[in-house]
């Protein structure tokens, strides 16, 4: 009952424990003040002793860094916890374990790689002391992390199947702990090009994290839903995945999978030639793709969004400020020690440059790529930038001799070249103002054909065996194409360019 949970600061703890955990950071926030209270009017009393004060207070710490840490503010969480981690009570290894990973996973979201890795080996320690399968389990998972944003793919994959065999062992198949940890080697199999292992695992554990998931495994989650979509060549239903990623981003106060999911849109819908849709995209989320004359830094948590802004302006062939905004994120990343990030951020640099007609530029950028990318067989993060990357690696490989001799480097380019042939993107479709030019995809040509009959939403997405959502998607680019905002307007639009006609042929074939 509430007003018994309201009396013991225990119960208020776990409260907070799962709201943390299934990230509702501001709901633990308010428990936890009511806990503070409670336990400083008991100890003020003298209805529990000063063990159990220092025990609860151990416990508060813990819980508030993890809150600031799940509402994004990583330096503070890293601040205080550092602070805390100092005077902690050596007798609470579990408090003390757990706030350790917290600031470890702080760390790594501000890039700081190896004050992570310190951090969470020191957690190990303790969670071992303590016997937490979960503390155990959770540091080799932020190892494993640590270690995919340094390119040590291999390494990654030995920490997390290390931690998912543990959790297997102590705890049975199909845990919440198995399914945090093995949500991350989906982005391992993904990077790999298995998309069939990628989609199992993901399927397998899919309920269990949008359930009950932090925001960073919600976030890989719908990254990697929506990476597989496009992969499957389902842009459509991918662009609803990631503007789905971008609101719970937004919801949750969590910069980095707003920025991750916005990044990924753009690079969509640039890949079917919708210049004007991936600005409108960023411009939404306060980012105008263009050069300032004296540019602020770029947060780690923001990088992704700016460079998704990059994107744009490769697109509107302004190279040479995409890659004054890329180099910027570069060096930062290279600094830190982050290769896979660096990786693909010299990817558009390579690609910016050949646009450019910067020969020495791009020669020395898809290097760069090529070097950091054999040693993890990192192939789908350079597969999913398509014809433009193909066309990269076919005119470095006609100037780098080594490339066409029979070598480990010549033969990875060969595959990353054989892949692109497979996953030949969709022609550009021109976005003309003039509304006469307007053109319409296969998708939205087949929902304007059903418009025009007044179907309903529901009727459209019987019809189209389309998601709700998805039927959604298509009306909103379809109105914004014409320039219209009711299905009206868009029919008498239709037929006044003269597509009605078209359309019912589509309907027809």
């Amino acid at each position: 009952p509430p007003d018994l949970i309201a009396a013991r600061p225990r119960l208020l703890l776990a409260r907070v424990w799962a709201q943390f955990h299934m990230s509702r950071p501001r709901q633990a926030v308010r428990i936890l003040k009511q806990a503070k209270i409670l336990i400083g009017q008991l100890a003020e009393r003298g209805e529990i002793d000063r063990a159990t004060t220092r025990s609860l207070k151990a416990e508060l710490q813990t819980l508030t860094a993890g809150v600031i840490s799940a509402t994004d503010r990583s330096r503070t969480a890293t601040r205080v916890a550092s602070r805390w981690l100092a005077d902690f009570p050596e007798d609470e290894p579990f408090a003390r374990g757990t706030l350790a990973n917290i600031c470890a996973f702080s760390h790594y979201s501000l890039g700081e790689l190896d004050a992570a890795r310190l951090r969470s080996l020191a957690a190990r320690d303790h969670h071992a002391a303590a016997n937490s399968v979960f503390g155990i389990v959770y540091c080799d998972l932020l190892l494993g992390l640590v270690e995919i944003s340094a390119g040590n793919l291999a390494e990654a994959r030995r920490l997390l199947d290390r931690a998912c065999r543990l959790a297997r062992e102590r705890l049975g198949p199909g845990s919440y702990t198995e399914a945090m940890t093995a949500i991350f080697h989906v982005e391992l199999a993904y990077e790999w090009n298995d998309l069939q292992g990628a989609e199992r695992i993901l399927h397998q554990h899919r309920q269990i994290i949008e359930e009950c998931g932090l925001v960073v495994h919600e976030m890989a989650c719908k990254l990697h839903l929506a990476r597989l979509s496009a992969a499957h060549g389902r842009h459509d239903e991918a662009i609803v995945f990631l503007e789905r990623a971008e609101r719970l981003g937004i919801e949750k106060r969590y910069r980095r999978l707003t920025a991750a999911a916005l990044n990924e849109r753009v690079r969509l819908l640039l890949s079917r030639g919708d210049v004007r849709a991936a600005r409108l995209a960023l411009r939404s989320r306060g980012i105008e793709p263009s050069a300032e004359s004296r540019p602020a830094p770029i947060h780690p948590l923001d990088e992704y969004a700016h460079i998704g802004a990059a994107r744009v302006l490769i697109a509107e062939d302004h190279p040479a400020k995409a890659i004054a905004v890329l180099d910027r994120i570069a060096e930062r990343m290279r600094r830190d020690g982050r290769l896979r990030g660096f990786m693909q951020v010299r990817a558009l640099v390579a690609i910016a440059a050949h646009s450019a007609g910067e020969t020495l530029l791009a020669l020395a950028a898809v290097v760069d790529v090529v070097t950091l990318a054999l040693p993890q067989n990192a192939l789908r993060s350079l597969i999913d930038e398509g014809l433009p990357m193909r066309e990269v690696l076919e005119f470095a490989r006609s100037r780098i001799p080594a490339w066409s001799r029979n070598s480990s480097t010549a033969t990875f380019v060969d595959t990353l070249l054989r892949e692109l042939g497979k996953t030949a993107p969709e022609r550009a479709r021109p976005i003309a103002i003039a509304v006469k030019k307007q053109m319409l995809s296969s998708k939205e040509t087949d929902v304007a054909a059903l418009l025009l009959r007044a179907y309903t939403n529901r009727q459209l997405a019987e019809s189209l065996s389309m998601a709700p959502d998805t039927v959604k998607w298509h009306l909103k680019n379809i109105f914004g194409k014409l320039g219209v905002s009711s299905r009206t307007e868009a029919v008498l639009k239709l037929k006044e360019i003269g597509l009605d006609a078209a359309t019912e042929r589509q309907l027809a074939g």
